[in-house]
């Protein structure tokens, strides 16, 4: 069982620290500990999950969703149907990449797009229009009756790196997602920590590169703060729509709690902040 100063390890490395922690947490297993701080405290050990009650829907507002691309591996005729429920313009955009793994992130990610959009408004996919603004944050288009009172301003965001593709939706706030993916992930050239470091510098603010050289010394444990603050960064502005226009200097973020070591595998889980 893991030890109260364990437990709240694991509650910063989450991003948890508004999550209350219960009593008995000291009974958990460390699994169970990581997965109710990744929840948000929703999933606690030794309750049923979390369902709709009969005759509840469940929520089409506030929407998180993560999918692996890494997991899918679409046999040809499941490929093409699901291209065909995509207009032709976006199926063509798909297909336009070159690599298979492009190709299904991009795939996953407007069909998750058009999924949300549906269920917000309650029509088929077919019937579903998103369009960009000029900073190419994709919104809702589709003609449809006044928004529903809950959801006044119903905007969602979508993100894909490494294997990984993203959305959130928020029926008042301003939406922005980001995923940033370990390097080992990603294709292309692979630079150390420090060339990294250096090629960002102008993009942090010096309290925001304390935070990332704190969690040193290990290359590791810098790495995975910075790619957080990153994704804070990259979101904000995704929220705003602002695009390449807003410099990342201008905004500053601090992470709950001190050190932030690394743990594990980071590309095997997906941890969600809300700013």
């Amino acid at each position: 069982m893991p030890s109260r100063e364990v437990l709240k390890e694991l509650q910063e490395e989450c991003l948890a620290d508004d999550v209350e922690l219960p009593e008995n947490a000291d009974a958990w297993t460390v699994s169970e500990a990581r997965e109710y701080f990744e929840s948000g405290g929703t999933s606690r050990p030794g309750q049923p999950a979390c369902v709709p009650a009969a005759g509840e829907k469940e929520s089409n507002l506030q929407i998180r969703w993560a999918v692996d691309t890494a997991e899918w591996d679409p046999q040809e005729a499941e490929w093409e149907v699901l291209l065909r429920t995509l207009p032709e313009e976006e199926a063509t955009r798909v297909m336009k990449f070159h690599f298979r793994d492009d190709q299904k992130r991009a795939l996953v990610s407007r069909l998750l797009q058009r999924h949300a959009c549906a269920r917000y408004l309650s029509l088929p996919h077919g019937e579903v229009q998103i369009l960009r603004t000029k900073g190419r944050k994709p919104y809702l288009a589709s003609p449809h009756s006044s928004p529903l009172e809950e959801a006044p301003n119903w905007n969602f965001n979508v993100s894909h790196e490494g294997s990984f593709v993203i959305l959130a939706s928020e029926p008042t706030l301003l939406c922005g997602a980001d995923v940033a993916a370990p390097s080992q992930l990603r294709r292309g050239r692979q630079q150390s920590v420090e060339d990294l470091f250096e090629v960002m510098r102008d993009n942090f603010t010096k309290a925001e590169w304390a935070q990332v050289r704190a969690a040193g010394p290990e290359e590791a444990a810098m790495a995975t703060v910075f790619r957080k603050l990153w994704s804070l960064k990259e979101a904000y502005t995704k929220a705003r729509g602002d695009g390449l226009g807003f410099k990342f200097s201008r905004c500053e973020f601090a992470l709950g709690g001190g050190r932030h070591p690394a743990r594990g595998e980071p590309h095997k889980k997906v941890e969600l902040a809300s700013v």
